[in-house]
This record gives C-alpha cells, sequence and structure tokens, in this order.
C-alpha cells in the first residue's frame, strides 16, 4: 500500500498554488453579499471612493443671482451690482481608523461538529459591519439637521439643517425649525404623518430635489403609521382613495409626503451619547462639536431621521475586504472583515429631525 496519495483540494485554484486559496474567495464573496443586503444607507447617501490620502475635500460654491440691466451701465463696475461674488466653503471627511469584524475557529471543534457554521459566521460579521456603517451614517444624518449653513451671505437666504419638534416653540428654536404644538410627543401615526408632510414643505423651500428623499424610522414607528386607525376616518397614510400607498393587511408603506419610509433597527434614537468617546465616539470627524463626540450626540427625543442623499457623504479609502488564514500557533482559522471609511456631513439644508419635546429640550 502507498504511502502517499494525491487528494482533491478543493480549495487549490487550477491544481496550484495554496490549497485554501479559493476559501478566502468565497468568504469574502459571502461577506459583501451580507454587507450590501442589509445596508439601509448605503444608496440613500453621497459615497466617494480615493485611492489615498487621509480625507476627501467637497467644495461648495454658492449661486449667482440675475437683475435688469439698464442701456449704458458698466456691468463691469461694481457699484452697479450686475455681477455676482459666488461664494466658495468645504465640507472635509476623515477617514476613520479601521472598522472589523472577526471570528476565530478551531479547526478540532469544526471537525467535531455536526453541523457547518463558516457560512453563518460569515454572513454575521457582514450583518455585524453593515449595523456600524448605518448607524455612524443615521448619526451624522441627525447631526446634519441640527447643522448651521455651509455658507453665509449677506442679504440672501441661505438654510441649514431643520428640526421639527412635537411641542410648542419653547427654547432657542432655530430659524429654520418649527414647532408643531401637538404635545410632549408624538403618539399617533397620524401625527408622525403631519410631521412628514411639514418636512416636506421644508424641503420644497429649500429646493432640496423631489427625488431621492427618504424617512428613517424605527420598527414601532412604522407600525404606528401603518396600523393608526380611526373609526370616523380611516388612515390617511394607507387611503388610497386620497393617494395613500402601502397595505394594512400586509403591514407595508410606500411613501408618506413624497419620502420613502425606510424601516431600520439602527436608528441611535432614544439614547443620550453625547459623552460617550468610546466607538463612534473616537471618529475622526467630529460632526457634533461641543454638543457631541465624533458621531455620538444626543439623540434622547430623536424619531424619524428625513435625508436626502446629498445631506450626508461617506469616503471610502478602502471597501469591504476579507481575509482568511490558519494560525499555527493557535491552531484556528482567523476569519476578519473590514474595510476603512469615514463619514461627514456635506449639505445641513438637506436634512431633517423630527422630535418629540420642544427646541428647550433639545
Amino acid at each position: 500500500m502507498s504511502a502517499t496519495t494525491n487528494p482533491s483540494r478543493i480549495g487549490q485554484a487550477n491544481l496550484a498554488g495554496g490549497d485554501r486559496e479559493l476559501f478566502l474567495k468565497v468568504f469574502s464573496g459571502m461577506v459583501m453579499n451580507t454587507f450590501e443586503k442589509e445596508l439601509k444607507s448605503r444608496s440613500r447617501h453621497t459615497v466617494r471612493s480615493i485611492t489615498n490620502g487621509k480625507s476627501a475635500q467637497f467644495p461648495v460654491m454658492g449661486r449667482a443671482k440675475a437683475d435688469y440691466h439698464q442701456v449704458g451701465q458698466d456691468i463691469l463696475d461694481p457699484s452697479n451690482g450686475l455681477l455676482s461674488n459666488i461664494e466658495h466653503a468645504e465640507r472635509v471627511i476623515n477617514i476613520d481608523d479601521k472598522l472589523l469584524a472577526a471570528v476565530a475557529i478551531s479547526d478540532v471543534d469544526e471537525a467535531i461538529n455536526h453541523y457547518e457554521v463558516r457560512a453563518n459566521y460569515s454572513n454575521e460579521i457582514g450583518y455585524a459591519l453593515a449595523e456600524r456603517y448605518d448607524q455612524a451614517v443615521f448619526k451624522v444624518g441627525y447631526a446634519a439637521a441640527r447643522e448651521g449653513a455651509t455658507l453665509t451671505r449677506d442679504g440672501d437666504r441661505i438654510f441649514g439643517g431643520t428640526r421639527i419638534f412635537s411641542g410648542g416653540a419653547g427654547g432657542s428654536i432655530g430659524a429654520d425649525d418649527k414647532a408643531l404644538e401637538i404635545g410632549a410627543a408624538f403618539t399617533t401615526g397620524v401625527q408622525l404623518a403631519e410631521a412628514l408632510h411639514k418636512a416636506k414643505a421644508v424641503f420644497d423651500k429649500k429646493n432640496i430635489p423631489a427625488q431621492g428623499r427618504t424617512a428613517f424610522v424605527t420598527a414601532d414607528d412604522y407600525a404606528l403609521l401603518v396600523a393608526d386607525q380611526s373609526l370616523s376616518f380611516p388612515n390617511p397614510v394607507l387611503n388610497q382613495d386620497i393617494g395613500g400607498q402601502g397595505s394594512y393587511a400586509m403591514g407595508s408603506l410606500g411613501y408618506v409626503a413624497g419620502f420613502e419610509i425606510c424601516m431600520t433597527n439602527n436608528l441611535p434614537n432614544g439614547a443620550d451619547l453625547s459623552g460617550t468617546t468610546t466607538g463612534d465616539g473616537a471618529s475622526r470627524n467630529d460632526v457634533f462639536g461641543s454638543s457631541g463626540s465624533g458621531y455620538n450626540g444626543d439623540f434622547t427625543n430623536s424619531r424619524i431621521l428625513c435625508m436626502h442623499p446629498s445631506a450626508v457623504g461617506t469616503v471610502e479609502l478602502r471597501g469591504v475586504s476579507s481575509q482568511l488564514e490558519w494560525q499555527l500557533n493557535y491552531q484556528v482559522d482567523l476569519m476578519v472583515s473590514k474595510y476603512l471609511l469615514g463619514h461627514g456631513i456635506l449639505r445641513p439644508e438637506a436634512a431633517i429631525e423630527i422630535s418629540d419635546g420642544d427646541a428647550s429640550a433639545a
């Protein structure tokens, strides 16, 4: 009997190279699949890839103005006011430290175990990365809604972010903020729908494009928008006689006030994270300034985040990549997925936060 044999190595590419070469590619694909599938924010904000550098610059330009010309006037004479001085500013987004998710698998445990775990582990790694990505983008979205205008110019109305409160105008409500005077909190789906219609009017006044508007809501508020019924007047959100969409039977929503309603469990609602300096609080992008740390702020009263894709930006230095490597000294396979990127505010006027309470509690 021969002392050696020639087994078919399923991880080897074209019968050459390392016997784990193909395992790496399969693992990477599974993580990327899960990452893309679970992300709610990626297609709903601005993403830019760079090949090197620690940050990316997003130039911001103002608008020209038009005026009537009188016969014989010198257009180049500044006193005639016919020349436009277009403002310039910038938004800079820094690359954060590497974010990764990892699992180590013992070959002994895998051999003894009676079911396959690698596919599930790679899925979980993808879910973890997607969750952290969405959480960061939503936090920055809320920060944008609380941010002042990028450009300022005397004589023109330049917009910043907007907060829509359920309460009155108590406190120092901002010029772009709205108070609905409903009460201390939104308690019905109809009230939330009213706030979304107010948000639509705000975006319309700011000339924010109608296409691409999204309202991110929690599972509880999504259900409230669907299920809120009245014996005297059926839910206007779903009433197709007046343009409603969605289905009460299926528990689904389409659009409300022109916003695509996107349910997510990754909103930071209900938590005051302004003093948390670990995790997202250690970001190199300080989006809340003195009111928070990194991506972390106070989200105690936050309910709905309304955004156009131009509100928030992500700069990717390295997208999602995965590695699988045998650790000889530990006798385990180390599975790692990671990305290198950063998030930041681009256009605050394209973000709205719908919040319980009033400005005094903000």
